[in-house]
């Protein structure tokens, strides 16, 4: 499946694809995440993360 910058994909392989860590948590009431991004990303989302509510 190929993926372009204005696509909104809602489910890729029967799982939801959710635009952010807020939503996540919002609507699964989640508490933990894994992050797996390119290193130069992981700053920025473990600190979505962190902002979202994720505690651990």
């Amino acid at each position: 499946m190929w993926c372009f910058k204005n696509n909104v994909i809602k489910k890729l392989h029967g799982v939801e694809v959710l635009n952010n860590m807020y939503d996540a948590v919002m609507k699964y009431k989640v508490d933990t995440s894994v992050v797996f991004v390119p290193a130069k990303f992981a700053k920025e989302a473990v600190f979505e993360a962190i902002n979202a509510g994720i505690k651990r």
